[in-house]
C-alpha cells in the first residue's frame, strides 16, 4: 500500500469560510469546538479530519453544520505539521504532485499509541460536559480513528466515514476487516468511485460491516465522486455539489437516529 488515498484523490482545498466556533484545550489536546444552543448535554459528535488537518478544506464548515442539528461538535488537532506550517497535517503549499509519496510514511508514524491518548482525553472532556451519546465522523484516515475509538468506547453510538481509508490498519500490520468487526455500534461508510474494492460487495471491509450492521444501510457509495469530495470537493461543480449535499444529509440523519 503506497498511500491511504487513491492517486487521483482531490487536492487541498482552500476555503474562505469563517467558522462560528472556537479553539479550546483540554488535558493538552487542542480542538475546535462548536455547540448549538439547542444541543442536549448528552449528545456530541467528534469529527476526525483527513490528513489536511483540523482546519483543512470544508472541515470546520461541516462541523458547524452538524452542530445546527443539535450537537456539541469537537474537531481534535491530532496530527503535527508535515514539514512546514503551523497547522496540523499537510499544508496547502505542499507539492503533492512532486512529493506526495513522502506523506503516507509520515502519516503511519501516528499509530494508536500516539492517537489513542488524545482521543481518550477528548472523550473525557465530553464526559465532563455530560455527553453520554457520542457520534463520530471520520474522513479518509479519520475513518481509521473512528473505528479504533468506537471499538473500545461504549459512549460511541455510531460512526460515519465518507471516502474511507480504514485500510490504513493493513499498512500498520493489522487487518482492516478485523478492526471493523470489533466496532459493534452502527456504521455508515460512503466510498467514492476511486476508493478500493474492499469497500464494495465481496470486499473484506464491506463484508465485515455487513455482518455487524444487519437490516440497515451500512454502505452508501458515490460512484461519480473522487476520494475527498466531502471535505475538498469544488462546490461550483454541480455533480460534486449534489453528492456532497446528499452525503451531508445522510451523515446528519444517521447521527441523529443513533444518538437519540
Amino acid at each position: 500500500m503506497e498511500s491511504c488515498c487513491p492517486p487521483d484523490s482531490l487536492p487541498f482545498l482552500k476555503s474562505s469560510y469563517v467558522p462560528i466556533g472556537s479553539q479550546s484545550v483540554f488535558d493538552s489536546v487542542e480542538f475546535y469546538e462548536v455547540n448549538s444552543s439547542t444541543a442536549p448535554d448528552h449528545k456530541a459528535v467528534i469529527l476526525i479530519p483527513d490528513w489536511y488537518g483540523w482546519a483543512g478544506g470544508h472541515t470546520r464548515n461541516i462541523a458547524d453544520l452538524i452542530s445546527l442539528s443539535g450537537f456539541h461538535v469537537v474537531v481534535p488537532r491530532i496530527l503535527t505539521p508535515f514539514l512546514t506550517g503551523d497547522g496540523d497535517g499537510v499544508s496547502e503549499d505542499f507539492d503533492m504532485d512532486g512529493r506526495g509519496g513522502e506523506v503516507f510514511p509520515w502519516l503511519l508514524t501516528f499509530k494508536w499509541d500516539t492517537v489513542g491518548p488524545k482521543m481518550e482525553a477528548l472523550i473525557n472532556y465530553l464526559r465532563s460536559t455530560g455527553a453520554s451519546k457520542i457520534g463520530m465522523v471520520g474522513f479518509c484516515w479519520g475513518g481509521w480513528v473512528v473505528c479504533q475509538t468506537a471499538a473500545i468506547t461504549p459512549e460511541i453510538k455510531c460512526g460515519v466515514v465518507p471516502h474511507p481509508s480504514i485500510h490504513v490498519e493493513g499498512a500498520l500490520g493489522g487487518s482492516p476487516s478485523e478492526l471493523v468487526s470489533r466496532v459493534k455500534c452502527p456504521m455508515l461508510v460512503c466510498p467514492a468511485g476511486d476508493d478500493p474494492p474492499m469497500y464494495a460487495p465481496g470486499g473484506e471491509v464491506y463484508e465485515a460491516l455487513k455482518a455487524n450492521n444487519p437490516d440497515r444501510e451500512f454502505i452508501h457509495p458515490f460512484p461519480e465522486m473522487k476520494h475527498g469530495f466531502v471535505t475538498r470537493g469544488d462546490m461550483d461543480d454541480p455533480a460534486t455539489k449534489r453528492d456532497k449535499e446528499a452525503a451531508l444529509v445522510l451523515m446528519q440523519n444517521f447521527l441523529i437516529e443513533f444518538t437519540n
